[in-house]
C-alpha cells in the first residue's frame, strides 16, 4: 500500500573527530522501483564541522534534487520529523522538522511529479555518505532513531518488518 505517514525522532549524534566524509543519516519513502520522489528529511548530516537538518527531494522522474531551510543542529538535539501525504489521492508530501534545542520547526511540501505513476510504497532508515574510517563516524558509534510510526493507507502498522541492506560492504 502507500505510505500515507512516516515519522521518527532522532537525537544528533556526537561529532565525528576526523573530517573526510558527510555522514548524513536520514528516513524517507519512495517507489518500489526506485524511479520515483525519493521525499527524505536529512536528521543530520555532517558537513565541514556541524551537522544540519532539513528537507530534500531526490526526484528519479526528472532527474532533479531539491532542498528546504538548513538548521545548523548540535549533538545532543532531539530532532523530529515527519512525512505525510496530505491527501487521499497521495500527490503531495507534506514534512515537517523540529529541533528541540533550537526551538525551531520547518517545513516543506513536494508535489509528486506527473510523470511518476507509481506510488511511495517504500520507506528508508539510511546512512548514506559512507565513511571510510570509524574516526569519521560518531565516536560513540550510535545514530539512533526512535518513537518511529509508520502509516500504510492511513492505517497504522504496528510492528513493522525492516530489513536491513548494505549498498557498499
Amino acid at each position: 500500500g502507500t505510505i500515507t505517514k512516516l515519522s521518527a525522532s532522532m537525537v544528533v549524534p556526537d561529532a565525528p573527530t576526523r573530517s573526510g566524509a558527510e555522514p548524513a543519516f536520514w528516513f524517507g519513502v519512495q517507489t518500489a522501483a526506485g524511479d520515483g520522489a525519493l521525499i527524505q528529511p536529512i536528521m543530520a548530516k555532517w558537513i565541514g564541522d556541524k551537522y544540519e537538518a532539513f528537507h530534500e527531494i531526490f526526484d528519479w522522474t526528472d532527474r532533479h534534487d531539491e532542498a528546504g531551510e538548513k538548521l545548523a543542529v548540535s549533538p545532543g538535539d532531539l530532532i523530529t520529523a515527519s512525512v505525510a501525504c496530505v491527501d487521499e489521492t497521495c500527490r503531495a508530501y507534506d514534512m515537517v522538522l523540529s529541533s528541540r534545542d533550537l526551538g525551531k520547526q520547518t517545513s516543506y511540501r513536494y508535489e509528486l511529479e506527473d510523470g511518476q505513476s507509481a506510488a511511495e510504497t517504500t520507506a528508508y532508515f539510511v546512512l548514506e555518505h559512507q565513511p571510510t574510517g570509524c574516526a569519521q563516524y560518531p565516536p560513540n558509534g550510535r545514530a539512533l532513531f526512535t518513537n518511529v510510526t509508520l502509516e500504510v493507507d492511513g492505517e497504522l502498522v504496528p510492528e513493522p518488518e525492516w530489513r536491513a541492506e548494505q549498498e557498499s560492504p
